[in-house]
């Protein structure tokens, strides 16, 4: 039971450009990655396991992309930081290319 969930940090759109593939960037391929993951007390991602792959090197940007991340630590009731389990979308658009 949380009183603040965690929150995906600010920078998030420019780790996904960083870590996009780059084959895919050089074909013009975009993808979509879901995975489940979970967000620990110090706002670190563990636990990444992904349930979608669109292939091309995707799901590994997606993993480096989550790993290079730091989010807001969800919050309990008591005002702790807690763990999180958490479904997540990393979305690979060719904006900035």
């Amino acid at each position: 039971d949380l009183s603040r969930p965690t929150s995906q940090p600010g920078n998030l759109e420019s780790l996904l450009s960083e870590f996009y593939p780059r084959a895919a960037a050089e074909q013009g391929i975009e993808g979509t990655v879901w995975v489940t993951a979970v967000i620990g007390p110090d706002g670190r991602v563990s636990q990444i396991r992904v349930t979608e792959d669109p292939g091309h090197g995707f799901a590994d940007a997606c993993r480096r992309t989550l790993n290079a991340s730091r989010w807001s630590p969800p919050i309990d009731r008591g005002g702790a930081a807690v763990s999180q389990r958490i479904r997540f979308s990393c979305t690979f658009e060719m904006t900035g290319f």
